[in-house]
């Protein structure tokens, strides 16, 4: 689903450099400027089964660096979309709500 317009308008009006989602249903098929948000570069880490799927939107004007972290065993990994930002000199590190990866079997 493209970004509506409300949520870009709301975005821009509240002037926030970063947004995160987690459960965003996403596909490789859905390219980045469908759900694009002006003015802000997307990160995104898509499940290649149904559901799942995690995103950042960081505003150009933040100096940040993406790190996509699994954890866990190979049957029972969590995702996470870590990103690192420097905001005035000082690094932060944030990460998104983790969802569970379904396991070799096709279970979620």
């Amino acid at each position: 689903m493209p970004s509506s317009p409300e949520f870009v308008s709301y975005v821009k009006m509240e002037k926030y450099h970063l947004i995160g989602a987690s459960e965003t249903w996403l596909e490789n098929t859905v390219p980045d400027n469908y759900i694009a948000i002006p003015n802000s570069a997307i990160y995104r880490k898509d499940r290649v089964t149904r559901g799942g799927g995690l995103y950042w939107y960081v505003n150009q004007a933040v100096d940040a660096q993406v790190r996509v972290l699994n954890i866990g065993s190979v049957d029972d990994l969590l995702e996470q979309l870590w990103i690192g930002v420097k905001i005035n000199k000082c690094k932060y590190a944030f990460g998104l709500p983790t969802t569970r990866c379904p396991n070799r079997s096709g279970k979620t």
